[in-house]
This record gives C-alpha cells, sequence and structure tokens, in this order.
C-alpha cells in the first residue's frame, strides 16, 4: 500500500505542478494585460465571492472522509448522484441569477462576481469525480486531465493580449469551467457512480452527507477563503483609490501563488490517512516536515526576489512598484504562517470531530480577523489592510496548533483506535 501511496504522491506533485504553473500562466496574462480598472474589479469581485460560498454548500467534500464506507456499503453511487444532481441545481441557480442580474444592472464588478460564482461552483461540480479518483489512488488519470484542461485555459487566454478587458476572460472561463465539468460527469457515469434516484434516496443521501462532516468543513472553508480574499473589499469600502486597490489585488494574487504547493500537501491527507494504515502517522509527519521546509523557502523567495517581480506582474509604475513589494512581503509573512499549519487543519478534521474544530478555531479567526480589517484599514489604509492578513494569518495557524495541543488524548486515542483495527 505505501508503494501505491508513492506512486499517487508523485503523480499528485505532477497535476500540482503542472496545472498551477498554467494557473500561473493565467494569472500573469491577467495582470499584464487588465486595464487598471479592471484589475481592482477582480480583486472586489473575488473578495465578495465568500458571501456566495456561504450559501452553496459542498456536501460531496463527505467523500474525503466516508469514500471507503460509501463504497463498502454499496451506496456510493446514490451518493455521487445526489452530489451531481444538487451542483446542477447550484449551476443553474446561479445562471439564472447572473442573467437577471445583468438586466437589471448591467454590467459591473458585482456582475463579475455573480459570474465567478458560477465559474467556481462548475468547477465544484468537476471536483467530486476527482475527489474520487484520487481516493482510489488513481492520482495518474486526474494528472492526465488536470494538466491538459489547464494547458487549455492558458492558452485560450492568451486571447487577452489581443482583446484585453475582463469580459473577455469571464466569457473565456466560463465556457472553459462548463466543458471540464462536462468532462468529468462523463467520467463518473463510465464509472458506474452514477445513475437514477429518487427524491427519497436524493434526500437522505444530502442530509447524510451535509449534516456530518460535509457542515463544518464547508463553513470552515468559507471562513478561510473569506480571509484569502476579503482585503480588497475592506480597501473599496475605505475609499481606498482604484489605482492603489489594483497594486493591491496584484501583491495579493501572487502571494497566494505560495498557497498552491502547501493546498496540494494538505489535500493529500486524507489519502494518507484513508490508505497509510498503521503507518499513517508516520507519513503525515514527513510531510509536515516537507511542506514547512518549503513553506520556509517561498517566504525567503519573495523577500529576495519581490522587489524585481513587480513589472513582471504588470507593474511598473515606480511608486507602485514599492507598494507592490510591500504589501506582498507583509501578506507573505502571513501566508508562510498558515501554510506552516495547513496540513493540521485538514488532519484536525479528520481524526476529531469538526464540530469542536469550529468553535475553537475557525469562528475566533473570524472575528478576530475581522476586526483587524476593519480597524487597521480604516487607520492606515493599504498598509494597514496588508498588516492585518499577516496578522489573521497568524493567528489561525495558532489557534490550530492549540487546537491540537488541548485535544492531544482525543487525537491518540483515535489513532489507537484505528491502528487497532487493522
Amino acid at each position: 500500500m505505501l508503494d501505491k501511496l508513492k506512486k499517487a504522491f508523485g503523480y499528485s506533485a505532477l497535476e500540482s505542478v503542472g496545472s498551477r504553473g498554467f494557473d500561473f500562466i493565467t494569472l500573469w496574462v491577467l495582470l499584464n494585460t487588465l486595464p487598471t480598472v479592471d484589475l481592482a474589479d477582480f480583486g472586489l469581485a473575488t473578495s465578495v465571492l465568500f458571501i456566495f460560498n456561504v450559501l452553496l454548500v459542498v456536501p460531496e467534500t463527505s467523500l474525503l472522509k466516508h469514500q471507503k464506507e460509501w463504497m463498502t456499503n454499496g451506496t456510493l453511487p446514490q451518493y455521487v448522484t445526489t452530489f451531481y444532481c444538487f451542483s446542477l441545481a447550484k449551476s443553474l441557480s446561479l445562471l439564472i441569477l447572473l442573467g437577471i442580474s445583468y438586466w437589471l444592472f448591467g454590467y459591473d464588478w458585482q456582475i463579475v462576481a455573480v459570474a465567478l460564482a458560477l465559474g467556481t461552483q462548475l468547477i465544484q461540480a468537476a471536483e467530486i469525480g476527482r475527489i474520487y479518483l484520487r481516493m482510489e489512488l488513481q492520482q495518474k488519470r486526474v494528472a492526465k486531465v488536470e494538466i491538459l484542461t489547464k494547458s487549455l485555459l492558458a492558452t485560450l487566454c492568451l486571447a487577452q493580449f489581443v482583446y484585453p478587458g475582463l469580459s473577455v476572460y469571464l466569457t473565456i472561463y466560463l465556457c472553459w469551467t462548463f466543458s471540464v465539468a462536462c468532462f468529468w460527469a462523463v467520467v463518473m457515469l463510465r464509472e458506474g457512480q452514477l445513475g437514477p434516484i429518487d427524491w427519497e434516496t436524493f434526500s437522505h443521501c444530502f442530509k447524510s452527507a451535509f449534516l456530518g462532516f460535509s457542515l463544518w468543513q464547508h463553513f470552515s472553508g468559507v471562513i478561510t477563503f473569506y480571509l484569502y480574499n476579503v482585503d480588497p473589499l475592506f480597501l473599496k469600502l475605505n475609499e481606498v483609490a482604484t489605482m492603489e486597490i489594483a497594486t493591491y489585488t496584484a501583491a495579493l494574487k501572487v502571494s497566494n501563488l505560495f498557497f498552491v504547493v502547501p493546498m496540494f500537501l494538505q489535500s493529500f491527507v486524507p489519502v494518507i490517512l484513508a490508505n497509510a494504515g498503521e503507518k499513517s502517522e508516520h507519513a503525515y509527519q514527513k510531510l509536515v516536515a516537507f511542506n514547512a521546509a518549503l513553506s520556509l523557502v517561498q517566504l525567503l523567495s519573495f523577500v529576495t526576489l519581490g522587489a524585481w517581480l513587480s513589472p513582471f506582474f504588470g507593474v511598473t509604475d515606480e511608486t507602485a512598484k514599492n507598494s507592490f513589494y510591500v504589501y506582498g512581503s507583509l501578506i507573505c509573512v502571513g501566508v508562510f504562517l498558515l501554510n506552516m499549519a495547513r496540513p493540521l487543519s485538514t488532519y484536525l478534521l479528520i481524526r476529531l470531530s469538526p464540530r469542536l474544530l469550529f468553535p475553537q478555531v475557525f469562528i475566533p479567526t473570524l472575528m478576530i480577523s475581522t476586526m483587524l480589517f476593519a480597524v487597521l484599514t480604516w487607520r492606515y489604509g493599504a498598509i494597514g489592510c496588508a498588516v492585518a492578513s499577516a496578522v489573521a494569518y497568524g493567528i489561525f495557524g495558532t489557534l490550530l496548533l492549540v487546537c491540537k495541543i488541548r485535544h492531544s488524548q482525543t487525537i491518540h486515542d483515535a489513532v489507537s483506535g484505528y491502528s487497532g483495527s487493522q
């Protein structure tokens, strides 16, 4: 089994490097082609996506914890079909909202937010198939498709050099996400995991999946996304100049690139815990050590090279260059602190009851970070917003560590019980 895990990890790493590399190209194209106003609108739109995420619940994350159990008792196709039906309903609702909003209000950054929410939902629908294959250690198949599709998106976005504008990007992005979602639905159909379902079965599967692990996983994900992207919203509320919001958005998006590889490592935690048996704790500790070393290298790379990176990401004004470096450095410090604790977040969600983790980690983080963003941005503008971001990330990571220490005995009992059952 460990050999299979090593191969799966290798293909997951290939997927992460390949797909995120093309994500980087796409971001670079956007930062170098979008007009200042469009870039500011892009930042504002992504900063309010957490509002949609609160409503667009994702019961399919329960596959991370229960897929093996459902496969054993033969109910997995019912759950997978339920997840796809619910994703379809969410996508159609957002499409209707997009049409109505455009008809009533015309094109503005709020419309961009709805369009991005629709694209995000379509990608989440595709994630159902990807989670299924990853939990079955079929990372090779996922890697091939992800790299191919992300390369296609990056290639299509080159049209921005000829037709620059956020509306052009949104058109490309929505067409691409729809195609990817359809592809993965066909894959799951061929895997025999999709079929007819009645309302009673749908209702039972949805409640069973969502009211357990997924409910708490969903809201913790919403809060995490809020921390990653909310900065431009506070800048807008404090009437910071559009040029400054655009510069901050560039720094924020570049800094968030350093989440990518640690996020990949974090996503592998459930696979390890589900498949490594009694050696799962040792494998997890090795992953944590590698993640810590990588996170430090990432921070040092931006601190060392960040001052020369700004023109590469479309920031050419001399004043804006300095601001880009200062904002980016502060945010990257916070990214480093959170990345150090990132595998621990998923580990605790698996080993502990998510209901315990939510009030002890996520709610305090949300409250404290919101207060920090509001006060520091109001008092110091964009620089205060960057400081608030760094401190909020640090608090998040610290609370995760405190929670692990507080519940160390419960975790030990859970691990011992799992090992004894093997």
